[in-house]
């Protein structure tokens, strides 16, 4: 057994300039984000968790989100937070692959190139940094295939990173095509999640990322499976959204714009579940986690929301009070392994000496 690293808290400061979006178009956001929980609640209910496929039918504790009250419930077998409809067909084209999935890829398109390094260098970069600390051989020759990959900014920090092999691959043909624009020396393309399995046998990738993806798919344990199976794989990144404090703040202030629940996130993971899935279905070892959120800014953004233009100087006092000691505040929740976010290493399991 290989010894885990841990890492705890991660500035806001930096981050505020490409987050600024949630603070000035709640409302606009909003609106979309109400638009795609009203799609989902007319979807067939789910009896089964995402992550483990036990039944969840008739499990009492629930947590109703949003205006449309849609609920969630925590498996009682592998902890997992599963929305009680299906991600059905209907929904997925509807959030993706609508007009090349332009609607969702709206909200990550960047205005100018300095603009996609920016973000690069401020969000995808210490990602890359991270991974390649706790798995130096990243850097040795081998394919990487980073799953999901959008428009392209963590393949872009990879590269930065001296990374030669690089292809990327989203079901978005709006994103590839932004990637494609915008990413010189990786290799970008459109792959379908029921293709994925084929396209891993085909190109035998060594590494493996799914940065903010997992919590997007009909089938995440699936996928998880199909990368298991492909032996060329040695080391796998997961970035996924937790179950934590900013849950709890979106189902208190319907009136603000959910990041965890919203825009596809249909299930989120606990430690538990997460656990699960990298040692019960990856059968993976863990090599190192980062555990971080947003949960306080979540507090401080519904707070500042909901005083509204009505009580300037009360805002003016929760962001003297508040705003300087966010970091601080969040460290608690991330240190106590609470938070919102966790980026994860994961090596695979050495195969036991046959005597």
């Amino acid at each position: 057994m290989i010894r885990s690293v841990s890492r705890y808290g991660k500035s806001f400061q930096k981050l505020f300039a490409h987050k600024r979006q949630m603070f000035e178009d709640n409302d606009k956001m909003l609106i979309n984000a109400e638009r795609l929980m009203a799609l989902y609640q007319l979807q067939p209910p789910r009896s089964n968790c995402k992550i483990c496929d036990l039944s969840i039918d008739g499990l009492s504790a629930k947590i109703c989100h949003g205006k449309s009250k849609i609920e969630y419930t925590q498996c009682t077998h592998c902890g997992h937070l599963n929305g009680l409809h299906q991600d059905t067909n209907l929904y997925m084209n509807t959030i993706y692959r609508e007009a090349g999935g332009e609607a969702y890829g709206q909200n990550y398109k960047p205005m100018a190139q300095s603009d996609f390094d920016s973000r690069v260098n401020d969000i995808y970069l210490p990602k890359a940094q991270f991974l390649i600390e706790i798995a130096p051989m990243i850097k040795d020759s081998g394919v990487f295939l980073d799953i999901g990959c959008g428009t392209g900014h963590f393949a872009s920090a990879l590269l930065s990173m001296g990374l030669k092999s690089v292809i990327g691959v989203d079901v978005s043909s709006t994103q590839i095509s932004i990637a494609r624009e915008l990413v010189a020396g990786a290799n970008f393309s459109v792959v379908e999640p029921d293709d994925i399995g084929d396209f891993i046998g085909l190109i035998q990738p060594r590494f493996v990322s799914l940065v903010g993806v997992l919590e997007h798919l009909q089938d995440p344990a699936k996928i998880l499976d199909q990368i298991r199976n492909c032996k060329s794989v040695e080391v796998v990144f997961l970035s996924v959204p937790m179950y934590s404090l900013t849950v709890l703040i979106e189902a208190a202030f319907v009136n603000v714009f959910p990041r965890q629940l919203s825009g596809g996130h249909t299930h989120l993971f606990t430690q538990q579940s997460l656990d699960y899935a990298s040692q019960e279905i990856l059968n993976f070892d863990i090599a190192g986690d980062w555990w971080f959120g947003t949960d306080a800014i979540d507090l401080y953004r519904a707070l500042l929301v909901n005083l509204g233009q009505s009580q300037p100087f009360a805002q003016l006092e929760l962001k003297r009070l508040m705003g300087s000691v966010l970091d601080e505040l969040q460290l608690v929740f991330d240190q106590a392994k609470l938070c919102s976010e966790v980026h994860r290493v994961l090596t695979r399991r050495l195969s036991p000496a046959v005597e």
